[in-house]
């Protein structure tokens, strides 16, 4: 997509007649043309938008990213054009898939599980259940999210609707200004950070059948459970997605929203 620069010295080269001989055949297309398909009909109820709140982070430089030696790195920027010089501003990016605020498609973790741009665009909008677990994150930072924590957030707000996103709200997201914080790696260089159990996955995915699950952290599993990485193995080979690093500064704990 252009920036709304090079559009404007674009439309700045055109006069009126060119503009128009450009224009005109596009808008008779749009009068004359065929009526568009119906859309598919979707396989989740249709979700009305009272309140957007962005989640995401801004990605620079110093945003934390998963420390595999030889393997990923940090967020880089070059600038390759600017106004003064070409006309237009525009930047090379250059990152790992997994850094910033983003989604892990099933096929992350489990073979044959479909890639990120197979999923269903309508798989991707959901009713979101924040649970929070702030108090019990501060007191143990490998805590991981159970049962009981959803039975608890249910008994409350009501049964988790089919095609829900679940999001733990833990407070990690504060963190993400100081890499070595948001880490928070022992001696040993085992990090430790909250997420979820591979039980309270599993009853997710089987007895709620959620669309996902959202943390403030790389992995969804919880410190504690990475090495084996049950969580996210669990959820891929239910076809779950995760989402993760997203903020929780805008959230409102406790209460089912769409």
């Amino acid at each position: 997509m252009c920036t709304p620069e090079a559009v404007t010295k674009a439309l700045a080269g055109m006069d009126r007649r060119d503009f128009l001989h450009a224009a005109l055949p596009a808008a008779v297309a749009a009068v004359v043309g065929p009526p568009p398909k119906p859309a598919a009909p979707r396989r989740r109820g249709a979700i009305a938008a009272a309140r957007l709140a962005d989640l995401t982070h801004d990605l620079t430089p110093a945003f934390p990213f998963i420390p595999a030696r030889g393997l990923t790195g940090p967020f880089e920027m070059t600038n390759i054009a600017t106004m003064e010089k070409n006309g237009v501003y525009a930047n090379r990016w250059s990152f790992v898939e997994h850094i910033g605020t983003h989604i892990d498609a099933p096929s992350h973790f489990v073979s044959g599980q479909p890639h990120l741009h197979e999923l269903p665009a309508e798989d991707l909008i959901a009713p979101i259940a924040v649970i929070d677990v702030r108090a019990k994150a501060a007191r143990d930072h490998d805590y991981a999210l159970t049962i009981d924590d959803v039975r608890d957030w249910e008994k409350r707000h009501g049964r988790l609707p089919a095609g829900a996103a679940v999001f733990l709200f833990s407070g990690w997201a504060s963190r993400v200004g100081d890499p070595k914080a948001f880490l928070n790696a022992d001696a040993s260089g085992t990090m430790h950070f909250p997420g979820s159990s591979a039980e309270a996955c599993e009853f997710l995915w089987r007895e709620r059948d959620i669309a996902g699950v959202g943390v403030a952290r790389f992995p969804s599993t919880s410190g504690r459970t990475r090495r084996t990485r049950p969580t996210r193995r669990c959820s891929a080979a239910a076809g779950g997605r995760s989402r993760t690093l997203r903020t929780s500064a805008r959230s409102r704990p406790g209460a089912r929203r769409r």
